[in-house]
């Protein structure tokens, strides 16, 4: 599991919800520290994401750790179609991609579906 505490019940405001979290290369009380400058993670739907994480045995901490942890992340050499950017975590554990304001309404859209999906499929690759 992931977060510890009580399971959360997804109510449609987390599927509308958005966090900043500052990542200061010193690391904080709440986050490691990292070779990379200062930088903001602005999270969409972050209680949605982790609990497909927890479905797939991914606590918080291994999630922070491979994003955020000692080494950066690896920019892959090309950019995607739509010329935004793709990282890999260190431990190749996790693919990043930046996302155009354009496209983050239609994936937030598709987003109860794709959960819905994963719930009832762990396994499935979409």
């Amino acid at each position: 599991g992931g977060g510890g505490g009580q399971p959360v019940k997804l109510l449609q405001r987390h599927f509308e919800e958005t966090t900043r979290v500052l990542l200061p290369s010193a690391g904080s009380d709440t986050t490691p520290a990292h070779p990379s400058a200062d930088f903001i993670w602005k999270d969409y739907c972050p209680e949605v994401f982790r609990k497909l994480r927890q479905s797939w045995d991914v606590n918080d901490g291994q999630y922070m750790l491979s994003l955020a942890g000692s080494a950066a992340l690896w920019q892959l050499n090309s950019p995607g179609k739509s010329g935004c950017l793709f990282f890999l975590s260190d431990d190749e554990k996790f693919l990043v991609k930046t996302t155009r304001k354009s496209e983050i309404r239609a994936l937030i859209d598709l987003l109860p579906a794709y959960h819905s999906h994963m719930s009832e499929h762990a396994d499935s690759l979409v």
